[in-house]
């Protein structure tokens, strides 16, 4: 997939977590390097700011307008 589609797109990732769990992040797209996503959370409420993930983890993506 070309992943550079989805820069700076608000989107909803699944990805295969630790122990094989899925886990669901949204944020914005900041950018595309070096095979990973880093994800802006955009969430003042959310202690994490940015999400970094291989791309290979990402098992769906859900892109909103």
């Amino acid at each position: 997939m070309k992943w550079d589609i989805l820069i700076g797109r608000t989107v909803s990732i699944l990805i295969t977590g630790k122990e094989d769990k899925t886990e669901n992040y949204m944020g914005m797209v900041e950018k595309i390097e070096d095979d990973f996503l880093f994800l802006d959370t955009q969430n003042p409420n959310f202690t994490i700011e940015k999400i970094i993930f291989k791309v290979n983890l990402i098992k769906s993506v859900w892109v909103y307008k």
